[in-house]
């Protein structure tokens, strides 16, 4: 027991330590976390996941990634979609299809694997991820347009592609119970029903006693928390491996039901997503099989080389036609797409219940993740800033100042720093004491400043 202790420490400590190292030395976190898992397992043997863990690995990974994909769908807020651009609905609406359906082909014909394995790999690399294209536009300061395309498609793409991925998968799942493919469908569909039933009522539940104020707040996030755990647990024991389409339902209807206190439970459940990541990053890295990678070969580079110059572009160009974006724009979007530690996380879940439904080509599935992910990270964290002076697309505007509440003497700090020529902005939700610094011709905005 001592000896396992001490292998968890080590794996919370290696993937906590590598995500502030890569914070303190502005590296990207998935190098020095896959650094820290390779030198921890293959390389140094300090832990063995299948060996250490046992039976209890396959249980674990699936909370942690149930919790990941709540925690994803905790942000996908429907409200915000309808007030974004034209382009953004685009990308999301019609883009993830077409990026589901070109991934698939890649994956199938680049990479060689079978169309079940290619359709739900297809699904999960329509995930680019918040937490790597954020660093990455704070790196190239974007233009605000080209900024705010890649910002949002992240933000919906992450729960959306998991969500391909556990459809994939449980239609597979219905096959291998000897069921015809039109059965395996109906059951699909059932299980999409109950998950749907499930997830809403539960999030239903929570919310109304959210309002009520049933609940205090220092115990909301960990309701919410073990909420889905039990939800998870209780989906799969009704009906089997429909726990993380019932958890994604359930947060996606979370993030909608207009819970004053939504943002506190969304940055609790962010702290305990990056500490799931990092330390589930750890192990998947910790559990490659050196005999994988090596099996990589010419045709694992064709695939990302489709990926990277044929899937990407192609996905972006067609969803975005008549969006009313220039052609540089759509240039900079379509070459821009990192995927990030979560499609390696979801990927080696899938990848693990994939074999054990029989598909063995299921076991590529993580060093192709782990190949697409340093491919991208490093192609694109290279290339964006150059790429996007060249086509005029970095910020020009000179960084400003924002001075919250509107006051004679703010108003008098706002026009000494505008005379010398420093953009500033007065925001206040009083529209009557904004009324000072509009007569000094400031700009104002008029609202909530958080």
């Amino acid at each position: 027991m001592e000896d396992l202790t001490i292998k968890i420490a080590i794996i919370v400590g290696l993937g906590i330590g590598a995500q502030w190292l890569a914070w303190n030395r502005q590296w990207p976190a998935i190098v020095l976390l896959s650094l820290a898992g390779l030198l921890a397992g293959p390389i140094f043997g300090f832990i063995d996941p299948v060996t250490d863990f046992g039976d209890l690995l396959r249980p674990a990974i699936g909370i942690a990634v149930a919790i990941i994909l709540f925690e994803g769908g905790l942000n996908l807020n429907l409200h915000d979609l309808q007030e974004a651009t034209k382009g953004v609905r685009r990308l999301v609406l019609l883009g993830a299809p077409l990026g589901w359906l070109f991934g698939t082909l890649a994956v199938h014909y680049a990479a060689g694997l079978s169309w079940p394995v290619a359709t739900l790999f297809g699904g999960i690399l329509v995930v680019t991820g918040p937490t790597v294209i954020m660093p990455l536009l704070h790196q190239a300061k974007l233009a605000p347009r080209p900024a705010a395309l890649l910002k949002w498609e992240a933000i919906v793409n992450d729960p959306l592609g998991a969500l391909f991925a556990v459809i994939v998968f449980e239609y597979l799942h219905n096959l291998s119970l000897a069921l015809s493919p039109t059965g395996a469908m109906v059951k699909l569909v059932l299980s999409a029903a109950f998950a749907a039933a499930l997830g809403s009522s539960l999030a239903y539940v929570l919310a109304i006693g959210f309002k009520r104020g049933l609940v205090p707040d220092y115990l909301k996030a960990p309701l919410v928390l073990s909420t889905v755990v039990v939800c998870y647990a209780l989906s799969n024991m009704i009906m089997d491996e429909t726990g993380l389409l019932t958890v994604t339902v359930m947060g996606t209807v979370l993030a909608n039901s207009r819970i004053s206190s939504l943002d506190d439970m969304r940055r609790f459940k962010e702290n305990i997503t990056l500490l799931l990541v990092s330390s589930l990053f750890i192990v998947l890295t910790a559990t490659l099989d050196v005999e994988l990678i090596k099996a990589l070969d010419w045709r694992a580079a064709a695939f990302v080389g489709a990926m990277l110059f044929l899937v990407r572009p192609a996905t972006v160009w067609l969803s975005t036609f008549g969006a009313g974006l220039t052609w540089k724009e759509r240039t900079l979007v379509g070459w821009i797409a990192p995927r990030g530690i979560v499609a390696i996380a979801v990927s080696g879940f899938f990848g693990a219940e994939l074999v054990q439904l029989g598909y063995e080509d299921g076991a590529m599935l993580v060093p192709l993740a782990f190949m697409i992910v340093f491919a991208t990270v490093l192609a694109h964290g290279f290339s964006i800033t150059g790429l996007s002076r060249v086509l005029g697309l970095s910020a020009t505007t000179k960084p400003g100042l924002l001075i919250v509440g509107a006051s004679p003497w703010s108003v008098a700090l706002a026009q000494t720093l505008k005379g010398l020529e420093v953009p500033v902005t007065i925001a206040d939700r009083n529209w009557h004491w904004l009324r000072l610094a509009r007569l000094a011709e400031i700009d104002t905005y008029y609202g909530e400043i958080l």
